[in-house]
């Protein structure tokens, strides 16, 4: 599944020109959180978040990686796929 983040659409500013967002990260599913957390962590990830669960009912986790892509990881049994 491909999913992409529409600032606009969220309600969002969308600032000056193209620049990476705030929000916008490569998202990835996983079965388990803990181990992928702790995985990148080991690489050298940093601005790692405690995993949760979020409103929309994703349990998740973000991070940086050590050059510097932003990235998310969502329990696969917890993914969003849009309202229905």
């Amino acid at each position: 599944m491909l999913a992409c983040y529409c600032p606009s659409a969220d309600g969002d500013e969308l600032g000056t020109g193209w620049v990476f967002h705030e929000n916008q990260y490569l998202y990835f599913s996983v079965p388990d959180l803990e181990v992928v957390r702790n995985l990148i962590e080991e690489a050298g990830g940093h601005n790692l978040t405690e995993i949760e669960t979020m409103p929309w009912g994703e349990t998740i986790f973000y991070a940086v990686d050590p050059l510097g892509s932003r990235l998310s990881f969502a329990k696969s049994d917890t993914l969003f796929t849009g309202s229905e």
